[in-house]
């Protein structure tokens, strides 16, 4: 249902970026907004843990010292190895 309202004709927008029937899209509401800021927030959060593990920003201790707290990483499997 919700894959042929996306492709039908009337969903799609001209590149003015109104809709092509020409009628003006609803405004934003304030469960819109909401939505916004709750997406960012997280999506913030979730950049500023992936830059502490990954590069050792806001105090982390980056990949190597992540990589030897985890006993089934790919790394330690392959160092056990003959």
């Amino acid at each position: 249902m919700h894959v042929n309202r996306m492709f039908s004709r009337s969903a799609r927008t001209s590149p003015a970026g109104s809709p092509a029937d020409g009628t003006a899209a609803p405004p934003a509401s304030a469960a819109d907004w909401g939505l916004l800021l709750l997406r960012l927030t997280v999506g913030l959060l979730m950049a500023g843990h992936g830059a502490q593990k990954l590069f050792g920003a806001f105090g982390g201790n980056g990949l190597t010292a992540t990589g030897k707290c985890s006993p089934t990483s790919v790394s330690t499997r392959e160092r056990s190895m003959p």
